[in-house]
Formats: C-alpha cells, structure tokens, sequence
C-alpha cells in the first residue's frame, strides 16, 4: 500500500507543475489594463482552488492509510521493544 501512496504523490507533484501553464495559458502579461489585473486575480484564485482540491484529494489516503511502524524494522536495535 506505500508503494501506491507514493505513486499517488508523486504524481500529484508531476501534475501540479503543469496545473499553473493550463490556468495561464491564455493570459496576457503584458497588456496592464485594469480588466487584466482583475482577470490574473481571478485565474490566481482559481489556481488556488484546484490545487486545494487535488491536494486534500492526494493527502486524505496517506492519512487513512497511515502506519506507525515500517513493515521491517530499518535495524537490529528496531525490533528491541521499549
């Protein structure tokens, strides 16, 4: 089940790289209009708002599925009980 958590968060990591080009890509920087400074303030926000989602979406599994302890102790002196 770790292997599959990690693949869910790297995967996240690899999407939210290009969540931010998909949002922006029709915005024109160079145009400074008040229209536009509104419009990059909108597009900011929803930026925000997906990224929230599919981070809660990616976090809530590793913490339901969350363990104490690794499946083998890393050493010797890990399996001493304290």
């Amino acid at each position: 089940m770790t292997q599959i958590l990690t693949l869910i968060m790297n995967i996240s990591l690899i999407v939210g790289i290009f969540i931010p080009g998909i949002v922006f890509g029709g915005y024109n920087v160079e145009h400074t209009s008040e229209e536009n400074v509104e419009e990059g303030k909108k597009l900011t926000f929803n930026l925000m708002v997906v990224e929230t989602i599919l981070a809660i979406v990616c976090y809530v599994p590793n913490i339901i599925f969350q363990v104490n302890n690794p499946p083998t102790p890393p050493s010797d002196s890990g399996k001493v009980q304290r």
